[in-house]
């Protein structure tokens, strides 16, 4: 018998009352009308409508310029008005603190022209959005490693984690901060169930976060 098996069994009454309330109470609160997932719900829905006055420019771009190239051109003029405009109109200075989710959309636009990909094909934004991540992942080089003999684990282990350093080793990762980012991709690929919101809304606190570090310049080129 397990640990786990025989902590369970030796539960008081008590502490299996309080474990139960604790579940019944978290499904209650995520249940109920205008709980969390409505507010999930509620900021997707939030997200997809933003993010298509953003892909909405893209799409113009696409059906105004002769080609994909004077397309990203044009879109990324008329972003960079609109930034001046808006800096001008609400005495901003740092767009990227003031406004984080445009910066977010227009570089992932930019870069799915970039790739190749042309706005008017796709009914939404998360859809090119989509597409732009299968076109990204298609391009990444798998992992080069010698074979090790692995022994079964339903774990990962620390072959995974060399693995995963050693495939980003092909890109250009500062070797300062692979080891830190391979333990993120890891975390991520084995999250609990029913996490990802939670996981979701950490990722986004760090690109927002590291927003101030990154040379945006070479981001939307």
């Amino acid at each position: 018998m397990s640990n786990e098996v025989t902590m369970i069994g030796t539960l008081t009454r008590a502490a299996k009352n309080r474990a139960y309330r604790a579940i019944e109470n978290v499904h209650l609160a995520f249940y109920q009308k205008g709980g969390l997932r409505d507010m999930i719900a509620a900021v997707d829905a939030a997200q997809q409508k933003i993010s298509e006055h953003v892909f909405g420019l893209a799409v113009y771009a696409a059906k105004q310029a002769l080609n994909p190239k004077d397309a990203r051109e044009l879109f990324a003029n008329m972003c960079e008005y609109a930034e001046g405009k808006y800096k001008e109109e609400h005495a901003v200075e740092n767009l990227a603190d003031a406004l984080p989710v445009w910066r977010v959309y227009k570089s992932n636009i930019l870069r799915g022209v970039k790739l190749g990909l042309k706005p008017p094909e796709y009914e939404t934004e998360y859809d090119f959005r989509k597409a732009v991540m299968e076109k990204v992942r298609a391009q990444l080089p798998a992992p080069v490693s010698e074979p090790i003999e692995r022994k079964p684990s339903l774990e990962p282990g620390p072959v995974q984690l060399d693995e995963i350093e050693q495939w980003l080793g092909a890109t250009g990762v500062h070797d300062k901060l692979r080891m830190l980012l391979a333990q993120v991709i890891l975390s991520v690929e084995y999250i609990k169930r029913g996490s990802v919101p939670k996981v979701e809304a950490v990722l986004r606190r760090a690109v927002d976060e590291l927003a101030p570090s990154v040379d945006h310049r070479r981001v939307a080129t």
